[in-house]
């Protein structure tokens, strides 16, 4: 009796402590789920995968082992059907059923390998689109993520040992949850997927996994704090310190890459398989032969299996140091042609640039010289418990912060549109004070970084006593702690109340404003202007050198072309470059795109001014044009008809759109000069927004790229103040221009005021805010230890609190515009409801409704006096414009008549 009691009391404790270890897993990883759900974190898509695997980590862990690796096969497939849709989905699963098929058939290895072959030969051809495919496009990029690299290993595998296949671990491996949503994912050694499956007790794995998912959500709101607030555009790069920030923060971006590994692999451990680390410590490697194994594990794993191995094995005829070499070569060379291999997968062409080659022949020559020193001297190992002389510390930190060093430059290499791009940011090193602006910092955060690792990790783990207190010992504890689920229930329960939107708003506070933007998948302020400024004109910018834009621009359909790609736009031989063909009509965007006869995006008007006509010429560029919106639909439009609607035909008011796509201030001199003057226009709206100095920065720096003639003597002189020459590198031209902005646009205003004020044209300036998040004002002094000058404030459009459009508001005024101020017209909605599409950021059909209504109330209660001339009075032009000159008149109208040759071209 007795026995039975104890057993029962032995079984109940045992029960409770699986409970308590069964919900040791469970609370840490439901809390997971809100926080990537928090945080927004990728995509909507990664959310669904997020929860689909929680729900079905409770299910699995409570099967019978033998029916937990089938079922996960199963969770994998259903996950396909629920992210891509039931379509694409099955059409995925079923041509990765064939793929997989023919690695079975009855026949020879190389035979095999040719049907492999010449199936990947077929996918290409459906890939190109030289044969239509049944399925939709967005299956590409996860068909070759999943297929690409495994069917290597797969095959390799299956040639040197079958005992570990089975149907279900066939299919979980190629068809692995979190790979639904991951074109970028860790290529996995199918060896290592099955020896490693269950491998050890399963609530160490599954710990494990919640800790792994926990530091990627870490690096990925890391990652997001960078790109929003550290990172700089080539052209902000004036002095020294900024160079030392443009490598430093490129280098760290790849924080998402390992973030994003960290969630994948530590997810499939929820499930049993306890894969190996992706990352480990990279930033702080000590040499390339290091960083080579403490980067991208699994890739330096796959390319030593099927390239390293094989290649130094048979060229070691040739001595081993030899192939030692030629083998190393060997990998790097492959690495290169198989990443644009890869991305041919994920985004349909190829990307093998001179940057690519040179970053990866620099670092197979270090890594190569590494390798050879290694093997000579041999890796200094570390016995026992002693620990590093403060020689050796010295010498290890030295080594590391090199290392560091080289890497954050490669890496600038890499990510540069050219070699001579890059090449032209080391001139800045004459400028500034390096030590003070950068290099004295950074040096100081990866010192204390690398004295912390080197010193806690230089020997074994020490005999720890309850009154030890030196820094291994502490750390060892704290190493302890951090692998309880209790600790990381803490910290995700902190990450959670920081993020929420209920408690940041409460705090006014520049970390509060930081976290809640944190918590907003969005471009950086650099990066939403180059999308609106149609700075990328493929895929290959993008790819190359944003992420995030990429993933916009990914989602575009075939169809959706620049304007520069169609037929309503063409080159010219003079100042404008480009302008819109005359008499056009295409589908633009989605939505149907006119010009009239003189090449407007407008209803025609003829080039007389009728009586009693009141005539205004628009300039601006694609906002203002109407990108992505029908012919009626732009706000140009709108408020045209609305001023003849309350007229009630006591006037005729006619508002001539004259914006073209591209046009930065320096093409908007000349369009008013020589497309709005022939028309007589009694007043000239000058449309801006807060992006519009950057955008006539790039329109100076692609004059000078296609060595564009300059015909304003003020705008050449400025051009040589700034040292700016004809087939200078683009980025050179920008970065050049970059301090001389303000004196850039205030040239471009003063010119159009003079030149409507020598003829009685009312020269009128409005502000428009783009429906993207604006600039708050740099913070006061006390408080610059947590602002950063590229804040942006979440939900809200630019305003005057921009410095940005501050200072467009000051030079517009200062050059004599009577100025209109659109900004709040976004107030109180979501920003990215207005946009044309979820990749293209223009203001849609409602966002030009609510800027017609807007502008409308702007002209009624404007300056009385502009109101006057707007609405009666002919008389209150000349009050705005101060008078003309006869004489200015009569000039003004010889040139009017020369200009009628451009609009005749």
């Amino acid at each position: 009796m007795a026995v039975g009691v104890a057993r029962e009391r032995w079984l109940a404790e045992d029960m409770r402590a699986a409970v308590g270890r069964w919900l040791g897993v469970v609370i840490p990883l439901a809390l997971l789920v809100v926080a990537v759900r928090q945080y927004q974190l990728e995509s909507g898509s990664f959310v669904y995968v997020t929860f689909l695997a929680f729900v079905g980590f409770v299910i699995h862990s409570l099967l019978p082992l033998r029916q937990r690796l089938p079922f996960f096969a199963l969770l994998s497939l259903t996950g396909i059907a629920v992210v891509m849709g039931i379509e694409a989905g099955l059409w995925l699963i079923a041509v990765g059923l064939v793929l997989i098929g023919i690695c079975h058939l009855p026949l020879s290895y190389w035979t095999r390998v040719t049907l492999l072959l010449g199936a990947g030969v077929s996918l290409v051809a459906f890939r190109e689109t030289w044969i239509p495919a049944p399925w939709t496009g967005a299956i590409w990029p996860i068909l070759g993520s999943m297929f690409m690299f495994r069917l290597l290993i797969y095959m390799y595998d299956l040639r040197h040992d079958k005992s570990l296949l089975t149907p279900s671990s066939t299919l979980s491996y190629f068809f692995m949850l979190p790979n639904v949503v991951a074109p970028l994912f860790p290529v996995v050694d199918y060896r290592t997927f099955r020896r490693t499956y269950y491998n050890e007790e399963e609530y160490a794995i599954y710990q494990k996994g919640v800790t792994w998912m926990f530091r990627g959500v870490v690096h990925l709101i890391l990652y997001r704090f960078v790109y929003y607030y550290l990172t700089l555009a080539p052209e902000q790069v004036q002095t020294a310190g900024d160079f030392v920030q443009f490598v430093v923060t490129n280098y760290m971006l790849y924080l998402r890459i390992s973030g994003l590994f960290h969630l994948f692999i530590g997810m499939m451990h929820l499930f049993g398989f306890n894969l190996p680390e992706t990352h480990h410590l990279y930033f702080l490697a000590s040499s390339f032969t290091d960083y080579w194994r403490r980067i991208n594990i699994y890739w330096k794993d796959f390319m030593m299996k099927i390239f390293y191995y094989p290649s130094f094995f048979w060229l070691r005829r040739f001595g081993g140091t030899a192939a030692l070499i030629l083998a190393t070569l060997v990998v790097f060379v492959a690495t290169m042609v198989l990443h644009s291999y890869q991305w041919y997968w994920i985004r349909g062409s190829f990307v093998l640039s001179t940057p690519d080659a040179v970053f990866w022949t620099i670092l197979a020559v270090f890594v190569v010289i590494n390798a050879v020193w290694e093997a000579k001297k041999g890796r200094k190992r570390r016995l026992g418990k002693k620990g590093m002389t403060p020689g050796e510390f010295t010498v290890k930190a030295l080594k590391t912060a090199a290392t560091f060093t080289v890497l954050c430059v490669l890496w600038s290499l890499w990510q540069s549109d050219s070699v001579g791009e890059w090449l032209a940011l080391w001139k800045v090193f004459g400028r500034g004070d390096l030590a003070l602006e950068g290099l004295g910092p950074v040096i100081v955060v990866l010192g204390v970084a690398v004295g912390t690792t080197v010193r806690t990790g230089s020997g074994s783990e020490p005999q720890e006593t309850k009154t030890s207190m030196s820094p291994a010992a502490v750390w060892h504890r704290l190493t302890v702690l951090r692998q309880s689920p209790v600790w990381t229930t803490v910290l995700l329960v902190g990450l959670l109340v920081m993020g929420h939107p209920r408690v940041l708003t409460r705090i006014d506070s520049p970390v509060a404003t930081t976290m809640l933007s944190l918590r907003e998948p969005r471009l950086n302020r650099q990066d939403q202007a180059l999308l609106e400024r149609g700075y990328y004109e493929n895929l290959l910018g993008v790819e190359r050198f944003n992420p995030e834009l990429w993933k916009l621009y990914a989602k575009r359909p075939s169809d959706w072309r620049d304007l520069w790609e169609t037929e309503a736009l063409r080159n010219t031989d003079d100042f404008l470059r480009t302008e819109l063909v005359p008499s056009t009509h295409i589908v633009y965007k989605s939505a149907p795109f006119t010009t009239n006869q003189w090449g407007m995006r407008d209803r025609d008007y003829t080039l007389s001014k009728p009586d009693n006509t009141f005539r205004v010429a628009m300039l601006g560029a694609s906002p203002v044009l109407g990108s992505g919106v029908a012919d009626n639909e732009t706000f140009e439009s709108l408020v045209e008809e609305r001023l003849n609607e309350q007229s009630n035909g006591t006037r005729v008011y006619e508002i001539l759109n004259l914006a073209s796509e591209a046009y930065g201030a320096p093409s908007l001199v000349r369009v008013f000069e020589a497309k709005a003057l022939p028309f007589d226009p009694d007043a000239v709206f000058y449309v801006d927004h807060e992006v519009s100095a950057a955008k006539a920065i790039e329109d100076v720096a692609r004059r000078m790229t296609d060595s564009s003639e300059i015909i304003y003597p003020e705008l050449q002189t400025l051009l040589d103040r700034a040292g700016v020459r004809v087939g200078m590198n683009h980025n050179e031209v920008a970065r050049r221009l970059v301090p001389l902005e303000s004196e850039l646009m205030s040239w471009a205003y003063r010119k159009v005021v003079a030149d409507a004020r020598a003829r009685e044209i009312v020269p009128v300036w409005v502000f428009l805010p783009m429906p993207t998040p604006g600039a708050d004002r740099p913070c006061p002094p006390e408080r610059s230890a947590f602002c950063f000058g590229s804040a942006t404030r979440p939900g809200a459009a630019a305003d005057q609190s921009d410095p940005r459009v501050a200072n467009l508001f000051r030079l517009a005024q200062e050059a004599g515009f009577v100025t209109l101020d659109l900004s709040g017209v976004f107030d109180g909605h979501d920003l990215k409801s207005f946009w044309i599409a979820e990749w293209d950021g223009h203001p849609n059909a409602a966002a030009h409704r609510l800027i017609a209504d807007r502008l409308y109330d702007a002209l009624e209660h404007a300056d009385p006096t502009l109101s006057a001339a707007l609405f009666a009075d002919r008389t209150a032009i000349s009050t705005l414009t101060g008078g003309a000159l006869s004489h200015a008149r009569h000039e003004a109208d010889r040139e009017a008549v020369h200009s009628r040759g451009v609009l005749a071209r």
